[in-house]
C-alpha cells in the first residue's frame, strides 16, 4: 500500500535519494581511481612495466602516486590520479616536475652532470665503472623518451570504471529504498 506524504516529506525523500546516490557514485569513483593508481605504480615497476625500461630509480616517484575524489557541484564528480605535490627528490627537484619529464619525455638538454653521476652510481650498485658520460651525451643529443605511465594506466583500465560506479550507485539506491520500507 502506498504511503501518502506531504510535499515537504516528498522533497526530503528526493533529497535523500540524491545524497545516497552521490555517496554511491563517490564510492565507485574511489574504487576506479584506486585501480588507475595501482596500474600507474605497476607502470613504474621493473618487471611489470609496459615499457622496455621502466622509469624506476629510487622508487620515490612510484611511492608518491595517489588519487583524490571530489564532488565539485551537485552534478559533477572529479577523480584525480597523479603525483603528490610539494615533494622533492634527492637532487631537490619537485617530484611533480620530475614526473612530468618522465611522463612526457624531454627534448635534448644538458642534464646536470652530478645528478647523472649519482644516478649511474645507484644503477651500478655503487660501482664506479658505469659510463655515465654516454648517458649524459645521449640526453644532450636526443633528450629522453616519454614514459606516459599515468595516461597508459587510465587507458588500460578505463573499461573497469563504469561498472564499478554503476554497481555502487545501484547499491546506494537499493539501500535507500530498503530504508523506506
Amino acid at each position: 500500500m502506498a504511503t501518502i506524504c506531504t510535499p515537504e516529506q516528498m522533497a526530503q525523500r528526493i533529497a535523500g535519494i540524491q545524497k545516497g546516490c552521490e555517496d554511491g557514485i563517490k564510492k565507485g569513483l574511489i574504487k576506479a581511481a584506486a585501480i588507475a593508481e595501482t596500474q600507474a605504480k605497476k607502470n613504474l615497476t621493473p618487471g611489470s612495466s609496459p615499457y622496455a625500461h621502466a622509469p624506476f630509480d629510487t622508487g620515490l616517484l612510484r611511492g608518491h602516486i595517489g588519487y583524490s575524489v571530489d564532488v565539485t557541484s551537485v552534478d559533477e564528480f572529479v577523480a584525480k590520479v597523479g603525483v603528490e605535490a610539494d615533494v622533492k627528490n634527492s637532487e631537490g627537484v619537485d617530484l611533480d616536475t620530475y614526473a612530468f619529464y618522465v611522463h612526457e619525455g624531454t627534448r635534448p638538454h644538458k642534464a646536470p652532470m652530478e645528478a647523472i653521476k649519482k644516478w649511474a652510481e645507484r644503477k651500478s650498485r655503487g660501482g664506479k665503472n658505469f659510463n655515465w658520460f654516454q648517458v649524459w651525451k645521449k640526453i644532450a643529443e636526443e633528450g629522453t623518451e616519454a614514459k606516459p605511465f599515468l595516461l597508459d594506466a587510465v587507458e588500460s583500465t578505463q573499461d573497469k570504471y563504469m561498472p564499478l560506479i554503476e554497481d555502487e550507485y545501484l547499491k546506494a539506491l537499493a539501500a535507500y529504498c530498503a530504508r523506506l520500507g
